[in-house]
């Protein structure tokens, strides 16, 4: 039996802007931090196996002081990211999806 066909695709565009950082308590972080976040797939067979988002905290944000602590980045549309910072120079770990803001 062949081994699986594994491919990934980079989903478009790059999210760019400008949000809002918090703790998971609502606590704010930073009130203005320039973002950088990608949505990649990944297929086996042609199945999407994961749904992968990379990113990076530009400026903004004391990584110092926030290195794997949860978090929370709101973006300028409004949707969030649950995030950990896995290292000093911005990049992060998404801790779950992409969510739409919710509607008071």
């Amino acid at each position: 039996m062949p081994p699986p066909h594994r491919t990934s695709e980079f989903i478009p565009p790059i999210l760019e802007g400008f949000g809002v950082v918090r703790r998971e308590d609502g606590i704010l972080i930073a009130g203005r931090v320039e973002y950088e976040i990608e949505v990649w797939q990944h297929y086996v067979d042609g199945v999407l196996e994961l749904r992968e988002i990379e990113g990076r905290i530009l400026s903004g944000l004391n990584a110092y002081a926030t290195v794997g602590e949860n978090l929370v980045l709101t973006l300028e549309d409004g949707r969030t990211l649950p995030f950990a910072l896995r290292d000093l120079r911005g990049n992060l770990v998404a801790r779950g999806p992409l969510a739409r803001p919710t509607k008071p």
